[in-house]
Formats: structure tokens, sequence, C-alpha cells
């Protein structure tokens, strides 16, 4: 079952995207698991955007998970959620 209660809930929503910034990596790697059951296809470039300022802090398998969910929240149901492909190619290259 997923956490609906995380769908439209901008404070859930903000508590997740600071937890990515935690020193404690468990916490950062729940939090980007959490990711997938909030994305939309309004929120997802944001949602990108922010993970790609992640990585570029980021190192070693952390580094790896965010990228590796980055393309596995807009690959999700046949890139449903991408309205804007050459936005996508971009965040690829």
């Amino acid at each position: 079952s997923q956490p609906r209660v995380l769908h439209g809930h901008s404070d859930c929503r903000a508590l997740i995207l600071k937890c990515l910034s935690d020193d404690d990596v468990t916490i950062r790697t729940r939090a980007l698991g959490l990711l997938r059951f909030m994305t939309t296809s309004r929120n997802l470039v944001d949602l990108v955007t922010q993970l790609l300022g992640h990585v570029e802090a980021a190192s070693g398998d952390y580094r790896s998970d965010l990228v590796e969910e980055i393309l596995r929240l807009c690959s999700s149901d046949k890139y449903e959620l991408v309205a804007d492909f050459a936005w996508y190619v971009d965040v690829l290259v």
C-alpha cells in the first residue's frame, strides 16, 4: 500500500525534501524512497530539479541512489508524468 497521505500535502513534501539533506544517510535514503509516492505530473520538474541539486553535493552510493530515483520517477508508468521530453533529455545529459 502506498502512503496516499503524501499526495497534495505540501507540509509532508517540504519535510521529506528537507530530510534529503540530513546528516544521517538512513534518513536521506528513507526520504528518497518516499518521493515516488508524492510525485505527480505537476511537481515532477520541481522535484527533479531539487534532486539534481542534491546530486551535485552528494557522493558515493547516495549519489547513485539519487540518480536512480530521478530515472525511476521520470520513467514510471511509461513516462506518463513527463510532459516535456526536451526537458527530460536535458536532465539526462
